[in-house]
């Protein structure tokens, strides 16, 4: 190939690679007011969860008392053929005292006669009645929940579901709520691959990273503008643990670019991005265009 062939070529490469970078450049502020819009609407979101939860708490909280107050009706349900002989004993007693002051041989402070001898012979078949008009009382263990408890569940159930989906939202804001780091919100939730003829790598952002099936680390951090890291994947044999380092550089889209292992189960992966071009890449993008040597000619 000749020198004009190479020299047009590279002007393509650098048209095409000028075209993204104006892309990205001129997409990053839509994407950063698009991530400011979406963080208000996730603190909206959160708030209303948080008020979920509480409300389902007192809910909650209401069922527990109204369990605890058939439980204890109950209770005392049971015990209330108990209570109504006691009550009966007390009443004939009572009348027995007050007929006491009239009947000859009255003594104060005298022992009143037994119950027994008090009853009627017939008040065997009273007692019998009685009891055949017993309430029935659930017990323990009947195999029947109590309607209010089949709501506690049910509501603490709704408070579990959305506590978790509360802490998703908390750990999201979390991760946009840096405003230097606004660019990449478009990798957020978002997994990139790159085969290179051997493994496929896959970077999930704020989550984990890997080759084929073998774990290069968890999200750490954004290690600086361009930088950020996966730490404390799988161990290599004798170790250390495998982690990735991400380069980012400015693109129009997001993508892997190359991976490498420059030390031992230290990786490296190359990473276009829009959030990584700064004003820098625009300064550099309003420069006229260097000359080749086939200019001059």
């Amino acid at each position: 190939m000749g020198a004009a062939a190479v020299a047009d070529a590279v002007d393509m490469d650098l048209a095409d690679l000028q075209q993204a970078k104006e892309a990205a450049a001129a997409a990053a502020p839509a994407v950063a007011e698009d991530m400011r819009k979406e963080i208000e609407a996730l603190k909206k979101t959160s708030e209303e969860q948080q008020r979920t939860i509480e409300a389902l708490q007192a809910d909650i909280a209401r069922l527990k008392a109204q369990c605890a107050g058939a439980a204890t009706a109950a209770a005392e349900g049971g015990d209330a053929p108990e209570g109504a002989k006691e009550k009966k004993v007390v009443s004939e007693y009572a009348k027995w005292m007050e007929n006491a002051g009239s009947t000859p041989g009255a003594i104060e402070g005298e022992e009143p006669p037994a119950e027994d001898d008090l009853s009627d012979p017939d008040d065997d078949l009273g007692e019998g009645a009685f009891e055949a008009q017993k309430p029935v009382v659930a017990k323990p263990g009947d195999g029947k929940a109590p309607p209010a408890s089949t709501e506690v569940a049910a509501a603490e159930g709704k408070v579990k579901e959305h506590k978790s989906k509360s802490e998703q939202l908390k750990k999201k804001l979390e991760r946009l709520n840096d405003d230097a780091y606004l660019g990449y919100a478009s990798l957020l939730d978002k997994c990139i691959e790159k085969h290179d003829g051997q493994y496929t790598y896959k970077l999930c952002f704020y989550d984990r990273a890997s080759q084929d099936h073998v774990s290069l680390g968890n999200w750490k951090r954004f290690a600086g503008a361009r930088l950020a890291e996966f730490t404390d994947g799988q161990m290599c044999p004798g170790g250390p643990a495998r982690m990735l380092r991400v380069v980012f550089q400015c693109g129009g889209e997001d993508a892997v670019l190359d991976v490498s292992e420059p030390s031992r189960c230290v990786y490296e992966a190359h990473v276009s991005s829009p959030g990584a071009c700064d004003a820098d890449d625009a300064a550099a993008l309003e420069k006229p265009p260097s000359k080749h040597p086939k200019d001059e000619l």
